[in-house]
């Protein structure tokens, strides 16, 4: 963004005062040596100096220290920083010189300063803006100096680089705060933690380049996934060792096997013993002494016999497993367990279909049961 302006398309003007320099992303103000605020609008106090005031002065006696530099001096202006500063600009501009040239009053001798530098009228003396030191100001601060002659020591921590200028820390990824003293929030990284996480089901996040750490059970790019069918553990990188046809899954955290109702085991291989079903076989049948299904608890009846726990006999004219309809001629009875007809005088035949003269063989009695040839 241009000078001055900051925000997306750079459309936002910066409100930073006293020659602050604003952030071109956020619009947050960078203040010179001597003041602070949100917008650089406050001079430091009294006994502070430096860059966003932090540093304490060390004059003593009546000595006050300059808010920009933190140089001990007397003055009339009480303490009060504007004071003090456009004190010093009179001090430098008594018995001027033009612009480039020093030695006042004749001002004959170039000045050699650079970087734009100012040049004392008397002495020639450079004295440098913020951000250069050297006889002619000709060298920008080393890492960790900053301010006019580079004179004071950044305060920034976890390696953060300060401006040159103004001392306001640069922090790195992973840290933020004036003094990048602080670790990003949760759900925030990169630099100066300006990046929001991505990071699904409580995964965590890198603070420095934003890349997440799964919980168990889960993979993705994100995290977004839960393991597939039979794979647990730290991204899903385990198999699960249970039989696949007695086992649903396993538990994608501690690859413990999901039996099938019926079976149970560690590896679910053992169907339920007779007269037990369901999860993990832990219930018993309730079929009136009867075995039932192992998955389901549906009672198994035996021949002849019916109802929820196989407490009935099967209705007239059934017989059987699952009480089926008798084959017996004109609705004759059948045995309620082999469904063999009772076929009345005169007739025979497994439905009781034949009809027997009366010269006939093998008559049988009323009420006896046919019985088949051998």
């Amino acid at each position: 963004c241009p000078i001055n302006y900051y925000g997306r398309d750079c459309i936002n003007r910066c409100i930073c005062q006293n020659g602050g320099i604003c952030d071109s992303r956020d619009g947050h103000c960078f203040c010179l040596s001597g003041f602070k605020g949100g917008r650089c609008e406050s001079s430091c106090s009294p006994g502070t100096f430096g860059h966003m005031c932090l540093q304490k002065c060390q004059c003593t006696g009546d000595n006050i220290c300059h808010p920009r530099t933190g140089e001990c001096h007397s003055s009339s202006c009480n303490g009060d920083s504007k004071c003090l500063l456009e004190q010093q600009r009179k001090k430098i501009l008594i018995s001027s010189c033009p612009e480039g040239y020093y030695g006042a009053p004749s001002c004959r001798q170039k000045c050699m300063c650079m970087n734009n530098a100012q040049c004392e009228p008397a002495s020639g003396r450079c004295l440098c803006h913020s951000g250069h030191t050297g006889r002619y100001c000709e060298r920008s601060c080393e890492r960790d100096w900053y301010g006019p002659g580079c004179i004071h020591r950044c305060n920034c921590h976890n390696g953060a680089t300060c401006d040159a200028r103004t001392g306001a820390c640069l922090c790195g990824m992973g840290v933020t705060g004036i003094l990048c003293d602080q670790e990003c929030p949760e759900g925030t990284y990169g630099r100066n933690c300006s990046d929001v996480c991505q990071c699904k089901n409580s995964a965590r996040c890198n603070r420095i380049t934003g890349c997440c750490s799964c919980p168990i059970g889960y993979y993705g790019s994100t995290c977004q996934f839960e393991c597939r069918p039979f794979t647990y553990g730290f991204y899903c990188s385990q198999t699960c060792n249970c039989s696949i046809e007695r086992s649903d899954s396993c538990d994608s955290k501690t690859g413990k096997c999901r039996c099938k109702s019926g079976f149970y085991g560690d590896r679910c291989e053992t169907a339920c013993p007779l007269g037990q079903w369901g999860d993990q076989c832990l219930n018993k049948c309730d079929c009136d002494g009867n075995s039932c299904n192992s998955k389901s608890g549906i009672c198994q009846c035996p021949a002849g016999r019916t109802g929820i726990r196989c407490e009935d006999d099967c209705p007239t004219n059934t017989f059987g497993v699952g009480c089926k309809l008798c084959s017996c001629q004109s609705f004759q009875l059948c045995d309620s367990v082999t469904g063999e007809c009772r076929c009345p005088s005169g007739w025979k035949g497994d439905a009781c279909q034949f009809p027997i003269t009366a010269n006939g063989p093998d008559i049988p009695e009323r009420g006896d049961m046919y019985k088949k040839d051998t």
